[in-house]
């Protein structure tokens, strides 16, 4: 789907060679026969034609599917289906892994279920793909309450508090202060 032929076939046939179950042989088999007739089409793989990653038709479907794997987990989240929207977000920032909004997303269903530490790397990394978001910054003050590290905490509500990125809410701005005089 990527464009990636070469690979495909080579995993296709490590499958083929790894299993016993005729119907899975049979759909690699399926399989390399179709990466064999696109790369026919193409004309090779997008490395062999000096394509810079990250352009063309394929990536343009590949955006598109990541956000609705985004859009997907959000709803999850809103939902309270932790464990869901995390699959659908991991497979998001698969898809797509400079999707900024997507590691926030991911944080917020890591902090749903309890797993703090790796909430904030995923917090820490949007950060670095996007120093001016507010978002992470409050996700990783959440995070590090989570983690019983009320300095770290505090420090990152007050960050969100004097934020002024676009992606910050009123409400979680007053939230941040309450938290702050608590933590004081």
């Amino acid at each position: 789907m990527l464009g990636y032929y070469a690979q495909a076939i080579d995993q296709w046939n490590a499958v083929s060679q790894l299993t016993q179950d005729a119907s899975v042989k049979k759909s690699a088999q399926d399989n390399i026969s179709k990466a064999q007739q696109k790369m026919a089409q193409a004309g090779g793989s997008p490395q062999a034609a000096n394509k810079p990653p990250g352009t063309g038709p394929v990536a343009d479907t590949t955006r598109t599917q990541a956000r609705g794997y985004y859009e997907q987990g959000v709803k999850l989240i809103a939902g309270r289906d932790y464990g869901n929207a995390l699959s659908s977000l991991s497979a998001a920032l698969q898809l797509e892994p400079a999707l900024t909004v997507g590691y926030v997303a991911r944080g917020s269903a890591l902090i749903g279920l309890r797993r703090f530490q790796e909430a904030a790397v995923d917090y820490q990394y949007a950060l670095k793909l996007d120093p001016n978001m507010a978002s992470p910054l409050y996700g990783l003050a959440e995070a590090y309450t989570g983690m019983n590290r009320p300095t770290d905490a505090k420090t990152y509500y007050e960050k969100y508090v004097a934020s002024g990125a676009p992606d910050v809410r009123p409400e979680l701005q007053s939230d941040a202060r309450q938290k702050i005089d608590r933590l004081r």
